[in-house]
């Protein structure tokens, strides 16, 4: 009996991680204007865009992202999926057979904002 209730326990566990990343993932949809780097203010003509496409798969990943360089028409495509409870993005970048992923942490979320420690700085989004 304790056996069966243990997997139950993690079954739900499981069931219930899976189901707050698809739902970040869902409200990450869209486009996000940076605002903030390291707590300094971003003017609008300079900020960075990372736009969230629909994750249309059922295990959130692989799904269509593109990030804008604030003040200039380059734009890099990248594919990402939410992980970790929802906390995790990850990005994925390919050319050719090369593959680079960087994991970085959604420490702040609201409908309209959210924050993200990335590798090397901090930076605070609102949807546009």
């Amino acid at each position: 009996m304790k056996k069966l209730s243990f997997i139950l326990v993690m079954g739900l566990a499981i069931l219930s991680s899976c189901s707050k990343d698809k739902k970040r993932a869902m409200e990450l949809e869209g486009t996000w204007l940076e605002v903030k780097v390291d707590q300094t203010v971003i003017p609008d003509a300079y900020a960075d865009k990372i736009i969230f496409g629909p994750c249309k798969n059922k295990e959130n990943k692989d799904c269509d992202c593109t990030i804008q360089d604030g003040g200039s028409t380059y734009s890099t495509d990248f594919r990402y999926e939410i992980d970790g409870k929802g906390e995790t993005l990850i990005l994925k970048y390919s050319v050719g057979f090369l593959t680079s992923n960087s994991s970085s942490t959604i420490t702040a979320y609201s409908g309209d904002a959210m924050t993200i420690q990335w590798s090397n700085y901090t930076g605070e989004y609102k949807r546009e």
